[in-house]
């Protein structure tokens, strides 16, 4: 799917090499279109893909600027959400237990922890911290 009017990414993400932070809106960000400069955009934004941009079907109201959150598959059993989810979001990360994934919200002031059946939020923490650890190395 295409991100359409969506610059959602453009201000919940961090840009390490912009020095920009999660929630600040990039200065490169051009309001319904994109990344003003698109070619020369940072590995951080050029690596980072949105569940929605994956999907070859998914409807328009799953578009995170659309459903609150930016939701990013890190495991074949896990997703990221960033934002703060209105009731679509919130039926979407329903959909996501259902179908066996946990999801970890990252909201402020602390992740929330969705756990998939037979897993606890523990268990749900531990493997996002593995994967941090493998994306980012370990201190």
């Amino acid at each position: 799917m295409e991100c359409g009017s969506c610059t959602l990414c453009c201000t919940l993400l961090p840009v390490v090499e912009l020095k920009k932070a999660a929630g600040e809106k990039c200065t490169k960000c051009v309001d319904g279109s994109g990344c003003s400069d698109y070619d020369n955009r940072p590995a951080s934004c050029s690596l980072f893909f949105c569940s929605y941009s994956q999907q070859p079907k998914c409807h328009e109201d799953l578009r995170p600027d659309n459903c609150g959150v930016i939701f990013e598959m890190v495991a074949d059993d896990l997703f990221i959400g960033t934002g703060e989810p209105n009731e679509i979001g919130m039926a979407q990360v329903q959909q996501f237990i259902n179908q066996g994934c946990s999801v970890i919200g990252m909201t402020q002031p602390k992740p929330t922890i969705y756990p998939a059946a037979g897993r606890t939020k523990d268990e749900v923490f531990q493997q996002f911290n593995t994967i941090l650890g493998d994306r980012y190395g370990r201190c």
